[in-house]
């Protein structure tokens, strides 16, 4: 009995000691350099889009109203859950999958709303400068977000590895 214990404790070391290097968490360095990149793409999102003046715009009354409204949720509503769940990264040892993911949905969402009110800004305030400002806010965004799904990435592999390994153990 003991013979075959060592034997399939040596057998699980032989499948996990090779692996560890492929699935290994992203490290703290890695988190903070992408999150400080976030944080820079909401900061410039609010600053510029504090610029937006809805009662220049040639649209119909629901349109703006529409966008104001979405504008105020982004605003006060994604970008400070943004934070928070950066903050708390930060603070932490190790980031979470789930944190590293929703603050990913939420730059993919600013990212979106970017080039949404670029569009807009465009065509109904008729102020290229300001749609120019907002379009490279959201191609910056996109660039953030094709460095950021690596780490995510690396990050839901390490915590599924670790899992199996743990499941492995229990049985």
């Amino acid at each position: 009995m003991r013979a075959r214990a060592i034997a399939l404790f040596a057998l699980l070391l032989l499948l996990v000691l090779p692996l560890p290097a492929q699935n290994a968490y992203p490290t703290k360095v890695q988190v903070h350099a992408i999150l400080k990149d976030a944080q820079s793409v909401l900061a410039q999102f609010e600053k510029v889009t504090d610029r937006i003046d809805f009662a220049r715009w040639d649209a119909p009354h629901g349109l703006i109203s529409q966008r104001k409204a979405e504008l105020k949720l982004i605003r006060r509503g994604v970008i400070p859950a943004a934070r928070r769940w950066m903050a708390g990264m930060r603070a932490s040892e190790r980031a979470s999958g789930r944190a590293l993911f929703i603050v990913f949905t939420h730059l993919d969402s600013v990212k979106n709303h970017a080039r949404m009110y670029s569009d807009m800004v465009h065509e109904y305030e008729r102020n290229a400068e300001l749609g120019a400002e907002l379009s490279e806010i959201s191609g910056t965004a996109t660039g953030v977000i094709r460095k950021f799904l690596p780490i995510l990435s690396g990050q839901f592999e390490a915590e599924q590895f670790e899992l199996r390994a743990c499941r492995a153990s229990t049985r």
